[in-house]
């Protein structure tokens, strides 16, 4: 973000990023009269830049989270599920988060997990400065001037 925001304009920005309303937001914010605050806040430009930054931060922060959690987490509850004799009453309390797909057939219950691998690689490329995810792009444009450089042009 390139222009510095009051910290009541920036609290404002993070409020309305997380799905509060533009009005709740003002209002949460310190701003007196909200519906007005928030009408004049989103009118400018740089608000606008704000949220959407917080609202990419977001998604990144919620999608690191999920790959951790599949990568990391316990599959304790869906091994306790495939062995219980019955449907569990406490079922809504259980972790089933890694769980991919249940089918039950007449061999039994059968149980698939997210690939932990997957999620570790894709947790690793989220966690990649983005100096590292641009090397790719570098290494092909310096390959494509080597390459213009050694081939002489016609009719020279």
């Amino acid at each position: 973000m390139k222009t510095k925001l009051k910290p009541k304009e920036e609290l404002f920005c993070r409020l309305v990023a997380t799905g509060c309303s533009p009005t709740e937001a003002a209002a949460r914010s310190g701003y007196a009269k909200a519906k007005k605050a928030a009408d004049k806040l989103l009118s400018r430009r740089d608000i606008q830049n704000c949220i959407d930054h917080f609202r990419q931060k977001q998604k990144l922060c919620d999608a690191k989270a999920g790959y951790a959690r599949l990568a990391y987490g316990s599959i304790a509850d869906a091994v306790r599920l495939l062995y219980s004799e019955a449907l569990p009453e406490n079922i809504d309390e259980l972790d089933l988060y890694a769980i991919s797909e249940i089918k039950r057939s007449k061999n039994g219950v059968e149980i698939k997990f997210h690939d932990r691998i997957k999620a570790l690689d894709r947790l690793s490329d989220l966690s990649a400065p983005e100096s590292d995810k641009a090397e790719p792009f570098y290494k092909a444009l310096e390959l494509g001037a080597m390459r213009l450089y050694q081939e002489k042009p016609y009719g020279v």
